[in-house]
């Protein structure tokens, strides 16, 4: 069975990768810590099925690629992305998903007055 039909079918093993995808948000010096405990947390038809992701997070994402490279502790922004967040708050500021033409054109405004500065 692929990883994928067992993330959506499985609630446990669903719930260990998203501890493994919140680790970015562990302060630096706790992410190896984080990720052994979740390791030493999973029981062995998890450990089975789990291992070779496992291996793949610590060979890529901690050995291959500075950990602070991919950490959010601190950061007040929900991604690490600045297209991203700059689209995420222009949204907020709109507050509609299709705006009407005055509404943009006033958020444009606002936003330009804002970046002026």
């Amino acid at each position: 069975m692929d990883l994928t039909t067992v993330y959506t079918s499985n609630e446990s093993i669903k719930g260990r990768i998203r501890q493994l995808m919140a680790l970015g948000f562990l302060p630096v010096p706790r992410i190896r810590e984080g990720l052994q405990a979740i390791i030493d947390s999973l029981s062995n038809a998890e450990y089975d099925i789990l291992e070779s992701l496992f291996q793949y997070f610590v060979s890529w994402w901690c050995e291959r690629i500075p950990l602070s490279m991919w950490n959010l502790h601190g950061i007040q922004r929900r991604t690490n992305n600045n297209c991203e967040d700059w689209h995420n708050k222009f949204n907020w500021k709109v507050n509609r998903h299709h705006p009407d033409i005055w509404r943009l054109i006033s958020a444009l405004q606002s936003e330009q007055a804002n970046s002026s500065r």
